[in-house]
């Protein structure tokens, strides 16, 4: 999916409309059943059990040894009392049957087809499913006017209901990813110049290559997953990714968001989602 010939450019109109223009060359398949759903609850309900499911996550994480780091004054603990966590898709808001989370915005590949996306009560919590058969499509959260911090920790509860048949993310004709989390960097001098993104693709590897060659404006972070109804629990630290692998100053986060494809192998594909939480230090 990801060729070295991919071109892409970001844009915002003046209502705040996430726009797209891109060249991505990806192509379908059988769709599986889907997981069973259990009876709807009260979004009060929801919303309380998924504060302490976050809350027992994120702890867990951080008494694990995660810990936010100053990439220039090298690693630094910071205390939990000092961290704030913001769940960026915030289930718990939307009732079920609910195409996107709150503020999201959609848009499919150029030429190709668009996944679909809903909000369904799973059995332990709200779930955001998107899938597709032959589909590309971007998911997109624009955070211009709360930027997150550089240093900020990304922690992404999801499975991967469904990988796309025989894809291999290290083969540029089979590059196909029932999850692709992109996170976009502002731009050094504006916004429109060239702003930097890095992917962290999810899926089947064929041989050892975790980081794809880094074009100007984007790099690819390949991580190995398999088809699984178990969840997980990852964390990412895309600025310290960003200069660990690509000698990049990152700056402030204005955009995250998801990708899903399928059309180079012509399979089903399938990604649910239940937080995405941005860990960053607290505002004095």
């Amino acid at each position: 999916m990801l060729r070295s010939c991919l071109r892409l450019r970001f844009s915002w109109n003046q209502s705040s409309t996430w726009k797209t223009s891109f060249r991505l060359w990806l192509p379908i398949g059988t769709p599986t059943p889907a997981l069973p759903s259990s009876t709807s609850r009260t979004p009060s309900t929801m919303a309380r059990e998924k504060e302490g499911k976050v809350r027992k996550e994120l702890v867990t994480l951080l008494m694990c040894g995660l810990s936010l780091s100053c990439p220039s004054a090298g690693a630094q603990s910071v205390p939990l009392a000092e961290l704030e966590a913001r769940d960026l898709i915030r289930l718990a808001d939307q009732p079920p049957g609910t195409g996107l989370p709150p503020d999201w915005r959609q848009r499919a590949v150029r030429g190709q087809k668009l996944p679909s996306s809903a909000i369904e009560d799973g059995q332990d919590d709200r779930v955001w499913v998107v899938s597709g058969t032959g589909t590309a499509g971007w998911f997109a959260f624009d955070r211009r006017d709360a930027p997150i911090s550089s240093n900020a920790i990304l922690i992404l509860s999801s499975r991967l209901a469904q990988v796309p048949t025989e894809s291999d993310l290290t083969v540029p004709e089979l590059s196909d990813s029932a999850l692709r989390l992109f996170v976009i960097f502002e731009s050094q001098r504006a916004w429109l110049s060239r702003p930097r993104m890095i992917m962290y693709s999810f899926g089947r590897l064929g041989r050892d290559d975790p980081v794809a060659k880094p074009q100007k404006a984007l790099c690819d972070i390949r991580i190995p997953r398999g088809a699984s109804r178990a969840w997980s629990l990852d964390a990412l630290r895309p600025g310290q990714d960003a200069i660990r692998l690509f000698d990049w100053t990152p700056q402030k986060i204005q955009a995250v968001g998801i990708l899903l494809d399928s059309d180079q192998t012509r399979s089903f594909a399938r990604a649910d989602f239940r937080t995405l939480m941005a860990v960053q230090r607290r505002a004095q």
